[in-house]
């Protein structure tokens, strides 16, 4: 039996001191046999990766559904895949690589709420609001880190907020 691709993640806590990225912004159809027929781009000198390395788990059980979390680790002799859950409720969650080809669990891991959201270093006037966006999540604020954020999430956020849209 082959290995099919099972779960992939952006690993941001990825130390890349001394190990540039040799690609970026890599782009397949997924029908490729080769990563040499996909798009990708190269890295100037000195790029260092900051939106995280790809983590990539390939199984013969193929691809796992895991919504609301990322792999941490794989253990190959119990074929067990170790999930942290997004949420702290709970925290880790347990895949098992059945030997009929199919991923097996006792729980899975819930979707985090969004409490609250905000502006912080704000500036409001009768025509605008402007700061950094903070989300308030089991209890704690924080912030929003993606490279793809646009015009859609910009509405959604306003539209949280009761800015006209």
């Amino acid at each position: 039996m082959g290995y099919l691709a099972s779960l992939f993640n952006i690993e941001y806590q990825y130390n890349t001191s001394g190990r540039y990225p040799m690609i970026r912004d890599l782009r397949c159809s997924g029908q490729e046999s080769h990563i040499n027929n996909c798009t990708y781009t190269t890295p100037y000198s000195g790029y260092t990766c900051e939106e995280g390395a790809v983590k990539l788990l390939c199984t013969e059980c193929g691809r796992v559904n895991v919504p609301y979390g990322f792999m941490e680790l794989y253990n190959d002799t119990t074929k067990t895949l170790t999930v942290r859950c997004h949420n702290d409720s709970p925290m880790h969650v347990k895949y098992i690589c059945e030997n009929n080809g199919s991923w097996s669990y006792t729980e899975e891991c819930r979707p985090m709420i969004v409490q609250d959201i905000r502006l912080v270093h704000q500036e409001f006037s009768p025509y605008f609001f402007r700061g950094t966006v903070e989300l308030k999540i089991n209890g704690a604020w924080g912030t929003i880190c993606d490279n793809m954020f646009g015009v859609k999430e910009a509405t959604v956020l306003c539209r949280m907020m009761n800015a006209r849209v």
